[in-house]
């Protein structure tokens, strides 16, 4: 039969009805399976007023379907959605798509009263909604998928922007810097071979010139500033609206630094802080085939906007309120330094610029230098090449060249440390640095500033193959975190006077997840604590395009709650195809060393087959590293207790502790209203 309607009988509960062939309408008894939809973001919120708002009822249920947009540019409209929307002061969406119900809440307008769907052929496929104060008459986002958890939208650059490979957010200008390449004409033919060379390396080098020269057109990486939120491309035409890199050269570090010298002139670098300017580091490497050394370059270039005075900063130019867009930026190269190899990470530390090169971390200076300006090119080939007239692209030569001339800067190196093997990433909090390599695990490394030099604290002996770093800051306590290529997540701390600490040598493991996906970023951000104390999480995002937060818990009795709760809920959940979470967080114990994984540290589990009880209860209360092998909570696990029924959940309270439901609730909604972003 099909559904027909979910109707009331008598004001009594509903009842759902179904047509059958003599069309009357048959209860359906026991056809019916509900399903448990979790709410993510309900959580982030402080509790709703309930009840009635002005004698409207706050919550109601309102189905629509064939809503839709038109696409500005095609003029036809887009995929039409179903399902319902639900009024009340947390308004909400759930579309249907796949069989299921995916939820989006409305944040825009706060409490909705009323909604219906709407078409007309000046709002086609469009909804009315309405709040306690106005009526809005409204479209679905054009272009933005909205079967997806989070909705979604590709962005494609204006203007052939070319491939993406890396960006960075310049937060003082409110500017995007993307690291991109594309095909373009020939600019520049290779440069000349030395004599001497190997005969191979030579042909090599020969046939790719020729080729080049050939096609007349080369593959080209440019730094490129880009306006938020559409992405439009907000240089100035001509080269010095971008950053061009030479033939052959890729970009391989992009990031926004503050960098301070003594002899520098607050004027023209406005920011929060007189002797700091802040610049757009970029490092690269040069690859021209496996018979020739690969180089790496520094450069660093400061953004300043074209418009009013060329020699105005761009905060500067902020502050007298002009347009962030008017008259386009200029990337002005102040600074740049040749390396020995190939550049891959760079940081800000201390007023100075940290960069790796192989296995070497090296801090440089900015300090003054004599002038050298670059040449500019002849206004005709600018014109040429940029698409320009001849007097526009020789006023764009000549700043440029004035711009050129002011570059006095130079990267003086400081300190040096070196690690095992290989840098793959770093991260600075004050004057302490945690420094990850490729095969030999974490290094916590401090800045002397009485001798100028790195001096090692202590290291993990472990061989992890550790793809990124992060401090987790507790108010008074700092955890070391690291991410392996296992897609495990490791936690360390520095405690000098602990017997397993080896006289403050070695790192103490504070636990490890395994989250089946390799960690490529861990960004810190601010936690809202209820108490108002320095606290810092970590926020990661994985190489499936997944996103997390690995944050600390400041309530020791909130936290000794969860951690009670978590082996519970590995016994008390059905899990899917009997795959059992705490087997699958500890999957590092059973991979190979060659693969990040390994007998490591940290005492086993409880044999299999433990029975539930008192037995098991308290052992659970103990610690949940004697457990787990691990302090690291399970969030994704722990969150299942809201979709539990309500006795599972009052068992499960009582068992460890808890006074109710309720309080267990309340300590995950405590932390994940204070982690949202």
């Amino acid at each position: 039969g099909k559904v027909a309607d979910v109707v009331g009988e008598g004001g009594g509960s509903p009842t759902l009805t179904e047509e059958s062939g003599d069309q009357r309408r048959v209860p359906l008894a026991n056809a019916l399976a509900f399903k448990r939809l979790p709410l993510d973001w309900t959580s982030h919120q402080e509790a709703a007023q309930g009840g009635t708002m002005g004698g409207i009822v706050s919550t109601r249920l309102t189905r629509f379907s064939s809503i839709s947009y038109v696409d500005p540019d095609k003029g036809t409209p887009g995929p039409k959605h179903s399902g319902f929307f639900i009024c009340g002061a947390r308004p909400m969406w759930l579309f249907a798509c796949r069989g299921t119900l995916v939820p989006h809440p409305m944040y825009l307008d706060g409490t909705v009263t009323a909604m219906t769907p709407f078409h007309n052929p000046n709002c086609p496929f469009g909804f009315i909604v309405s709040t306690p104060s106005v009526v809005r008459v409204c479209n679905l986002p054009a272009r933005e998928r909205l079967d997806t958890p989070w909705a979604l939208r590709k962005v494609r650059p204006p203007g052939g922007l070319g491939t993406v490979h890396r960006i960075a957010y310049i937060r003082e200008y409110e500017l995007l810097a993307a690291a991109v390449s594309r095909q373009v004409p020939l600019r520049s033919p290779f440069p000349p071979e030395e004599p001497g060379g190997d005969p191979h390396a030579a042909a090599a080098y020969a046939a790719a010139a020729g080729a080049v020269e050939t096609s007349r057109r080369q593959e080209v990486h440019e730094v490129r500033l880009l306006d938020l939120p559409a992405l439009a491309p907000v240089g100035l035409p001509g080269p010095a609206g971008f950053a061009a890199m030479e033939p052959g050269e890729t970009v391989t570090a992009l990031k926004s630094v503050r960098l301070t010298r003594q002899d520098m002139p607050s004027p023209g670098y406005g920011s929060a802080q007189p002797d700091a300017a802040t610049f757009l580091a970029v490092g690269t490497s040069m690859a021209l085939g496996e018979d020739y050394p690969c180089l790496g370059r520094v450069a660093l270039y400061r953004l300043e906007r074209a418009s009013g005075s060329s020699r105005g900063s761009a905060a500067g130019q902020a502050s007298k309120g002009l347009p962030r867009g008017a008259g386009g930026w200029r990337m002005v190269l102040v600074a740049q330094r040749d390396m020995a190899g190939p550049v891959a990470v760079l940081q800000d530390f201390k007023g100075m610029l940290l960069v790796s090169v192989g296995k070497t971390v090296e801090t440089y200076s900015l300090r003054a230098s004599p002038a050298q300006p670059n040449p500019s090119p002849p206004a005709s080939s600018l014109a040429r090449e940029s698409g320009i007239s001849t007097a526009a692209a020789a006023a764009v030569a000549a700043a440029s060249a004035s711009a050129a001339r002011g570059s006095n800067l130079s990267l003086v190196k400081a300190a040096f440390y070196d690690m095992p093997l290989l840098v793959t990433s770093m991260a600075a909090v004050k004057d302490f640095l945690l420094v990850g390599d490729v095969h030999h695990g974490v290094s916590f490394l401090r800045y002397n500033d009485t001798t100028k030099v790195l001096e090692g604290l202590s290291r993990d002996f472990e061989r992890h193959d550790v793809s990124s770093t992060g401090f987790i800051i507790n108010a008074q306590k700092l955890l070391f975190a690291a991410t392996d290529a296992s897609g495990t997540l490791w936690q360390y701390e520095y405690v000098k006077n602990h017997p397993l600490s080896w006289n403050g040598q070695r790192l103490l493991p504070g636990g490890s997840l395994y989250i089946g996906h390799p960690v490529t970023k861990l960004s810190s951000i601010k936690v809202a604590s209820p108490d108002g104390l320095n606290r810092h999480a970590l926020l990661l995002g994985t190489h499936s395009g997944g996103f997390g937060i690995w944050s600390p818990v400041w309530d020791k009795e909130s936290a000794g709650r969860l951690q009670r709760l978590q082996p519970l809920l590995d016994r008390a959940l059905s899990h899917t195809g009997g795959l059992n979470p705490r087997a699958f967080r500890r999957r590092h114990l059973k991979l190979p060393r060659a693969m990040g994984g390994g007998e490591t540290y940290g005492p086993q589990g409880p044999p299999e087959g433990v029975a539930a009880g008192e037995e098991m209860l308290a052992r659970a209360s103990k610690n949940l590293v004697a457990e787990t092998g691990s302090c690291i909570l399970d969030g994704n696990l722990l969150w299942r207790f809201a979709t539990l029924p309500r006795d599972q959940q009052q068992q499960l309270a009582h068992a460890i502790g808890a006074r109710s439901p309720d309080q267990v609730m309340a300590d995950l909604s405590s932390l994940a209203l204070a982690n949202t972003l």
